[in-house]
């Protein structure tokens, strides 16, 4: 017999409308039982004025702390170091209630494939992407930072190490923020899973389609379908049968992810959150919010064993000069 599973997360188009009134929805959803939201994610419907994903959640996270957000971002506009930086430190502001959403295509890009890498943006691309952040989120470890009074040393440099990264991207790194309370932020997909992904996200289009390559039910990433619904004010009977069909998901024992319109108001976040929370309290565990992966239940990022050696040689000797020669020291990712 299928267990029902009560885990809701919202998609919110990356736009204010109205100061007051977003206050008041990111409060109401601060304060429910909702495990996360995803900013910027593909597929919602068109509006005119849309904030960068990653600026709209630094604003929301000072006003709304206990947030858990996932950042869309694709590597077909961005470097991978620019997007570890970002989704890095937004993290560490957070304290570890940020994760990056990694997809194939930029909205804002319509032709050319990516401009770092010269590939086309796809699968394998955003696939390399996730592997270059996950090691530069791990090159700065927060073991690093000792702060000991007595030998005058706050961080042992030498855990700092190079990325080393060498594939359709290139990055040496190190990065410049130090590695998350969660290991690294949680990397979401679209559609297909890369190696490091802790969850997929399946379009609507695809609540027929078989699960991605690789995939298995109940096993890690974990498979989030998306609903999209309509403003209840323009198609009251479809509003309610996509809630029916988010039941439906929720009842298999999938995890889902509603895909609100353009003009959410509080109503319909209200709507939508009493039809498929219901009266659940949230999971919080204590006065500090829950880390995006204690929410989700997934482990800590682990350390990786395979980077390159310390960007910081010992006095008299540049480990970088040593591999790259001197031409290369103003490379900084």
């Amino acid at each position: 017999m299928t267990t029902p599973n009560n885990r809701l997360a919202l998609a919110l188009p990356v736009v204010w409308n109205s100061p007051s009134a977003a206050e008041a929805l990111w409060s109401s959803i601060e304060d429910a039982p909702v495990d996360f939201v995803v900013l910027g994610l593909p597929g919602t419907q068109p509006v005119r004025r849309v904030l960068d994903p990653s600026i709209a959640a630094a604003a929301l996270q000072s006003r709304h702390p206990r947030l858990r957000l996932l950042v869309a971002l694709s590597a077909e506009r961005e470097h991978p170091y620019n997007i570890a930086r970002r989704i890095g430190s937004l993290d560490s502001v957070s304290n570890g209630r940020i994760g990056w959403l990694a997809i194939d295509r930029d909205a804002e890009r319509t032709a050319g494939g990516s401009v770092w890498a010269h590939a086309e943006p796809g699968s394998e691309l955003t696939a390399d992407a996730v592997a270059a952040a996950i090691a530069l989120w791990h090159t700065w470890p927060r073991a690093a930072i000792v702060a000991d009074r007595t030998r005058g040393v706050f961080i042992e440099s030498e855990q700092i190490r190079f990325a080393d990264h060498d594939g359709l991207f290139r990055s040496r790194g190190p990065l410049n923020v130090p590695s998350s309370t969660q290991g690294h932020p949680v990397v979401a997909t679209v559609d297909h899973a890369a190696p490091g992904t802790d969850l997929v996200i399946r379009l609507p289009n695809t609540n027929d389609a078989p699960r991605p390559a690789g995939i298995a039910a109940g096993a890690a990433p974990q498979v989030w379908q998306t609903v999209e619904v309509p403003h209840p004010a323009d198609d009251q009977q479809l509003f309610a049968r996509r809630l029916d069909n988010a039941r439906d998901v929720q009842a298999g024992g999938a995890s889902v992810l509603v895909s609100l319109p353009a003009e959410t108001d509080l109503a319909v976040v209200t709507a939508v959150i009493s039809a498929l929370a219901g009266a659940q309290p949230s999971r919080e565990r204590g006065p500090e919010p829950e880390s995006l992966r204690e929410r989700l239940g997934l482990a800590v990022g682990g350390a990786l064993t395979d980077l390159g050696k310390s960007a910081y040689a010992p006095a008299g000797l540049s480990s970088h000069t040593e591999k790259n020669g001197p031409e290369q020291r103003s490379h900084i990712f």
